[in-house]
């Protein structure tokens, strides 16, 4: 599906483990033209994320995730969290990824309070950062939920750093700028296999920063 002879183009010297037929997301800035590879390792219960720097950090699949680990989220956040619907994706070091599209709505709203209490932000000014990776204009936590304007959270264990995800491309609430376009086309082998993929396509975005990154995703990979 996706291009390698192009992404080896900018990342050469990639080490001879990361097998590019297991490559899942592309991340791109659309601002600094920085680029990230996703790549799954042959078990598929890890993900390789490298930058154009050649680091490497792993990512591991969320049920391996260990319970200490959890403990210590709950006890840093106040309170225990339903995992039967705020589902874990994956995790990295200090760094928890969680699917929150299909939780009930009390779960839902319970998470992001807590999340917002811990970091001292208001929920207006949470709602300012689903607006922008979104392209709406909401006001409430009930209509981001009802709108499923967001899809993930990266929640830190030891530090302020979340991030927010959404898929704004299954709505239709979200466009390219065409550079952006142009970028994620030429990653893909064909125009169809780009438009197959780009509904499952995420936007990200650091809570406290304007950096916005891009993501694509081949569905059905895992």
């Amino acid at each position: 599906m996706y291009n390698q002879q192009f992404i080896k183009k900018k990342f050469p010297n990639l080490p001879d483990f990361i097998n590019l037929d297991l490559l899942f997301n592309i991340a791109y800035n659309p601002f600094s033209r920085e680029m990230k590879l996703y790549v799954l390792n042959e078990q598929k219960d890890k993900l390789f994320k490298i930058d154009q720097q050649l680091k490497i950090m792993t990512q591991y699949k969320g049920t391996l995730i260990k319970e200490e680990q959890l403990r210590f989220l709950e006890e840093s956040y106040g309170c225990c969290f339903n995992y039967q619907e705020i589902l874990i994706d994956t995790y990295e070091d200090d760094y928890l990824y969680f699917i929150i599209d299909r939780a009930s709505w009390s779960e839902y709203q319970r998470f992001i309070l807590a999340i917002c209490n811990k970091v001292k932000i208001t929920i207006k000014d949470f709602l300012m950062m689903v607006n922008r990776i979104n392209q709406i204009k909401i006001s409430s936590l009930t209509e981001a939920y009802l709108q499923k304007s967001l899809s993930m959270i990266r929640v830190p264990l030891q530090n302020n750093k979340v991030k927010l995800y959404s898929r704004p491309f299954l709505s239709g609430s979200y466009y390219f700028l065409p550079e952006t376009e142009f970028f994620f086309k030429k990653c893909f082998q064909k125009v169809a296999d780009y438009e197959q993929f780009k509904p499952f396509f995420w936007v990200a975005s650091d809570l406290f920063s304007d950096r916005i990154m891009i993501s694509s995703q081949i569905e059905g990979l895992v």
